[in-house]
């Protein structure tokens, strides 16, 4: 990156702090921890996080962001990168994002499609409590609902492996007891749920996807499009050869720093399908 790309970065990254915030406080907290955030990165997991007085899509909200432990990457990542802007104009009813985090995805998704019910899924206890918080009035008012659980190809006892920076936990099949999550299939998912279709499916599972799209996907009937952060060769290989399947195009989206994959349903045959057809 050029100095002139540099600094054009970090002047629209500026503005986009003072847009985004509603009062002096909030803007100059903001920047100051972003600067932190550099130093502090991997060392404060249970760390108090801050309040922030923000502006998201013309509405004020509260957001609460640890610095040390990347909240305040997500949050650039999802309100100023726009990493889920699909750029459509459809009406989704149900969404569900696996891989939740702190609830940032979910706040974002509610702005842009008001009348969908987020299903929001996160395994990380702390990350999870921090959802609850930053999505008090939307769970409150039924527009999210929150669920402790690490989506898995089936229904079985997993264990959470904490990573420095609180957005990149996994998950396996041993590991300790103090750190049990349960682990959900799709399916069981949409059963509890009553869900029939699934407008949008987010994910962000931190290399699980590679074996969710390995076998037993035919919850992709129900799905019409699905974003997507894929983590290893091997999960991008299963998860083009599941979605093809299932009459699905994709494309690669490359952001700022990020790269997404989407894959939207084309193929007439496998629309509005369920599991009862």
């Amino acid at each position: 990156m050029s100095v002139f790309d540099r600094i054009r970065f970090a002047v629209s990254k500026l503005l986009f702090c003072f847009s985004s915030t509603v009062d002096v406080a909030s803007f100059i907290k903001l920047v100051i921890n972003t600067k932190k955030g550099k130093w502090l990165k991997g060392s404060s997991l249970n760390e108090n996080p801050d309040f922030y007085n923000v502006l998201i899509n013309n509405k004020k909200r509260e957001v609460f962001l640890r610095t040390g432990a990347g909240d305040i990457d997500i949050f650039y990542e999802v309100f100023w990168k726009k990493v889920y802007d699909l750029k459509t104009s459809a009406t989704f009813n149900c969404i569900i994002d696996l891989g939740a985090n702190i609830g940032l995805s979910a706040i974002y998704f509610s702005t842009i499609f008001k009348e969908a019910l987020i299903i929001s899924v996160e395994p990380d206890p702390d990350n999870y409590n921090l959802l609850l918080k930053n999505c008090e009035g939307d769970i409150r008012a039924k527009k999210i609902a929150p669920l402790h659980a690490a989506v898995y190809s089936r229904n079985t006892e997993l264990y959470l492996n904490k990573s420095r920076n609180a957005y990149n936990s996994t998950v396996s099949e041993v590991g300790d007891q103090h750190n049990y999550v349960q682990g959900i299939s799709i399916e069981k998912l949409c059963f509890d749920y009553g869900i029939k279709k699934i407008d949008l499916l987010k994910i962000d599972i931190e290399g699980a996807e590679e074996v969710l799209f390995e076998t037993d996907y035919e919850w992709l009937r129900l799905v019409d499009k699905i974003i997507i952060e894929l983590h290893s060769d091997n999960a991008k290989e299963n998860f083009i050869n599941a979605v093809v399947k299932y009459g699905f195009t994709v494309d690669e989206i490359k952001g700022k720093g990020c790269q997404i994959t989407i894959a939207t349903k084309t193929n007439e045959r496998y629309l509005f399908n369920s599991f009862n057809k």
